[in-house]
């Protein structure tokens, strides 16, 4: 009888654990400075900004589906979640598919950096700045 009760407890914390993952909603930060030139589109940046790019670190992301699917299924969410968090850019950009011990999340998407808000683009692009739009890595 203990043994029985013993391994339905395991089986529902671990069930209880499975599902409980990282939230896909924001929390926006607060304490972030005034943008004064902010850029016009929304940019993926691979490492950091150019030099001449003011910006502040407003939060570490990371994103995923849960499930198995693509990277495509995974992107679209990015830039919502960083304008939650009241930032206009991604840096350290990686989309990946990672591995996990549970079987319907074996290889799930997902997309992690650090959002930004850059304070002051000096009127440059988002190319100019080092930096790419979200269909560079839709068409990848």
């Amino acid at each position: 009888m203990k043994f029985k009760f013993a391994f339905v407890a395991t089986i529902a914390a671990i069930a209880a654990f499975s599902f409980t993952g990282c939230s896909n909603s924001p929390k926006p930060v607060t304490g972030l400075p005034e943008a004064t030139n902010p850029p016009q589109e929304f940019c993926f940046f691979d490492n950091t900004p150019n030099s001449d790019v003011e910006y502040t670190v407003a939060r570490k992301v990371k994103i995923l589906k849960g499930t198995y699917g693509s990277l495509n299924q995974v992107l679209p969410k990015v830039e919502p979640f960083v304008r939650g968090t009241n930032g206009n850019a991604i840096m350290n950009f990686k989309l990946a598919q990672r591995f996990s011990i549970w079987p319907w999340r074996f290889v799930s998407p997902v997309a992690t950096g650090k959002a930004i808000l850059i304070t002051d683009s000096k009127g440059m692009s988002c190319e100019e700045m080092g930096g790419h739009l979200e269909e560079y890595y839709a068409n990848r």
